[in-house]
């Protein structure tokens, strides 16, 4: 392997190690500085939702949502670790890093079906009228948690 290559690539792992640690760092961070994405949507729903089945389904729609961000967090964290570990290794093949990603990758996909899942769930749940009202705050905290935790990595 020619050593300008295998710098470069050792570059730029650091780099995404690097990212994927500000974006759970800022994710965290947002979310202590801030008020909760997800307890301003679980009142916004106790407000304004007034068929009592309707709200428990809406607030476990919201719960699952919550689940799924905490295990994405998770994730992020763990493929920081990984990485971390391959990137102090220099003589670590290309196939080491190549596993890194596609195992997170992987068990990415389904975290993040089960985020849109629940956000659907409360969006169908919810009359149009409601929907027009608890939209902002739901949208809020889908573009949090994706936005933050899904730039860490890029699908093809």
């Amino acid at each position: 392997m020619i050593p300008e290559c295998r710098s470069m690539r050792i570059c730029a792992a650091a780099l995404s190690v690097v990212a994927m640690i500000v974006a759970v760092w800022g994710c965290s961070a947002r979310k202590g500085a801030n008020a909760d994405p997800f307890e301003a949507l679980s009142t916004e729903v106790d407000r304004r939702v007034t068929d009592a089945s309707r709200a428990e389904t809406m607030q476990a729609a919201i719960e699952k949502t919550e689940v799924a961000m905490n295990d994405l967090l998770q994730l992020a964290t763990e493929q920081a670790e990984a990485l971390a570990v391959v990137v102090g290794d220099y003589d670590s093949p290309r196939e080491d890093f190549d596993r890194v990603f596609a195992d997170y990758l992987e068990k990415r996909r389904p975290i993040v079906q089960r985020m849109l899942a629940a956000h659907l769930e409360l969006k169908e749940e919810a009359t149009p009228e409601e929907w027009e009202r608890l939209a902002k705050k739901a949208h809020a905290v889908v573009d949090d948690v994706v936005r933050q935790n899904l730039r860490t990595s890029s699908d093809n």
